[in-house]
């Protein structure tokens, strides 16, 4: 990497000149210098860690009817430590400063997050696919019941409409801020897990 300012040829992983002392990292832009500071290799063992914590979290599923633990907070919670023990490990191996191990989990959260997305997008779609069949396959028996009833819920059916549909945009509203706020949380765990593992790398080096 040449200087521009006085054009001398340093190392292509060199933050200084080495000459001159110039930051070369005023060049790049935000993109190469956030590439520059992602470890692969402890995002993938803090995935690996994800998932482990992923699979204990899932065990977990069986007691929480029982438990009286809302299902949707149990689910943000297993996100929750999944993200930031996984963050953890990465900061822990492979950062080497509080920012790098943020930026690190982050990283992580964000695969964590879009590796969900997917599996939740497959799992939606095949069984979309399978009601499709099941469907259309006891369309006839559904269409000749439906035209008994029809005549006799047509007016309780429009009343019913009517007074759910305020209630149902509350509630849609407050599915989507409960939706950002679970992925703001995640992101989060991801940043603290992160910090906390260069955290533990400096107090260990120190002893």
């Amino acid at each position: 990497m040449n200087c521009p300012k006085c054009g001398f040829n340093n190392n292509t992983d060199a933050t200084f000149c080495k000459k001159c002392g110039y930051n070369l990292n005023k060049n790049k832009s935000k993109i190469n210098s956030f590439n520059d500071q992602i470890n692969i290799l402890a995002v993938s063992l803090g995935l690996i860690v994800s998932i482990i914590f992923l699979f204990i979290g899932a065990a977990g599923f069986i007691g929480v009817p029982n438990s009286g633990i809302p299902l949707a907070a149990y689910v943000v919670l297993v996100f929750f430590v999944v993200a930031f023990f996984g963050a953890l490990v990465t900061g822990f191996l492979g950062c080497e400063t509080s920012k790098d191990g943020i930026i690190n989990g982050l990283f992580l959260s964000l695969i964590i997050l879009i590796g969900t997305a997917f599996l939740l997008a497959v799992f939606a779609f095949i069984t979309s696919g399978i009601t499709a069949v099941i469907s259309s396959a006891f369309a006839p028996l559904a269409s000749s019941s439906s035209t008994l009833t029809a005549s006799t819920t047509a007016t309780t059916a429009s009343d019913v409409t009517t007074a759910a549909s305020s209630d149902g945009i509350l509630q849609l509203l407050l599915y989507i801020l409960e939706f950002i706020a679970s992925i703001a949380l995640v992101f989060v765990a991801g940043a603290l897990g992160g910090s906390f593992g260069v955290f533990i790398r400096k107090g260990i080096r120190n002893l």
